[in-house]
């Protein structure tokens, strides 16, 4: 009577009886929340699906295609879960008093669950340093940033120690998707060539050669393309305009706490070396145009800036990738890349290497 039910609830849902091997069956048990419904966000054939998924009694029942596991995401109410799944039978509680839940049936869900307890630590001091960096200024500000950089260290190393000793895993080639986010191709491909050859053929492995292919844009003595963007007067110039013997291409917003915090610093270094061959361009990722000239008078930035205010879809960020803020590329003479993503002290310390 089960297998009946979970086939014809299959054929309804457009996956076929043969693939029911290959399916997640999802018992959710939210009644905790007090909730009607849960939203299930998840990847199938590389498309990002939502189902919506109605709650009876606090209790609802998920069906999916999942031929190989992966992380997924469920929002209910106002939180938000991230767990991983897998083919077979699964059962899932929230809780009431916390921003955890419980889920049974998954052995690749139980490893990941072990690798975020010793990560918890960390990510939770990280979230304290956020907290404590929006009201701070100053010398407070850089020691907040450079301990932020020193957790964002350790929870790499953590992650690197997981993947050497995981290869086979599919939470490792989670953590080598999620780290091509912010990483560079020299260190997102040395991880990458870490995994087993079926962890590399598999559809996250898939996603990670797609980023490796945009990270690769970006890569040690790869031309910096030479996009057209506006200034704030809204005049079109092409990049290759801003001349001087290395340009940090410096991608910022008004709205990024972490990235207003850096710019005095980077104000520091830009005076120390302006003469000697060495300036600055501000790609900004805001869509409010009148936010974006704001925050450059406010922080007293001299250096050209220049956006498409599209946000995100920044025509240069998204053909670098980038995903987080604030990022850079430093560019040579020749226009080539010759170094992405430094702290303001490994940018100064670049500098004198390279202008001193």
């Amino acid at each position: 009577m089960r297998k009946n039910f979970i086939a014809i609830t299959l054929m309804l849902s457009g996956i076929s009886v043969i693939s029911l091997a290959q399916t997640v069956q999802l018992k959710g048990d939210i009644s905790s929340l007090k909730a009607e419904e849960a939203v299930i966000s998840y990847k199938d054939k590389g498309k990002e699906i939502s189902d919506t998924v109605v709650a009876s009694n606090g209790h609802f029942f998920w069906l999916a295609a999942m031929p190989e596991p992966q992380k997924i995401m469920m929002k209910v109410s106002n939180r938000y879960y991230l767990f991983f799944v897998e083919a077979g039978s699964l059962s899932l509680s929230t809780h009431s008093n916390s921003a955890g839940l419980t889920i049974k049936g998954s052995p690749v869900n139980d490893a990941y669950h072990l690798l975020d307890s010793t990560l918890r630590p960390i990510r939770e001091q990280e979230f304290m340093l956020q907290r404590q960096l929006k009201a701070a200024t100053g010398t407070a500000q850089v020691q907040l940033m450079q301990q932020m950089a020193e957790l964002n260290r350790k929870q790499r190393s953590v992650e690197d120690a997981y993947i050497l000793s995981n290869p086979s895993s599919p939470v490792s080639v989670n953590l080598v998707f999620e780290q091509s986010r912010t990483g560079t191709y020299e260190r997102i491909n040395a991880l990458f060539l870490q995994l087993d050859s079926n962890a590399r053929k598999s559809m996250m492995g898939k996603e990670i050669r797609k980023s490796l292919e945009i990270l690769k844009r970006s890569a040690i003595d790869q031309p910096m393309a030479n996009f057209l963007q506006s200034d704030t007067s809204g005049r079109p110039v092409r990049i290759s305009e801003v001349k001087g013997k290395y340009v940090l291409i410096d991608f910022w917003a008004s709205w990024c706490m972490p990235c207003r915090a850096e710019n005095p610093r980077l104000l520091d270094v830009y005076s120390q070396f302006k003469e000697k061959g060495f300036t600055v361009l501000g790609i900004s990722l805001d869509k409010d145009k009148a936010s974006w000239k704001k925050a450059i008078l406010d922080d007293q930035l001299p250096w050209q800036q220049f956006s498409d205010l599209k946000g995100w879809k920044n025509e240069i960020a998204q053909y670098y990738g980038v995903f987080s803020i604030p990022g850079n590329l430093l560019v040579d003479q020749r226009g080539r890349i010759v170094s992405k993503n430094l702290s303001v002290e490994a940018l100064r310390n670049k500098l004198t290497e390279l202008l001193d």
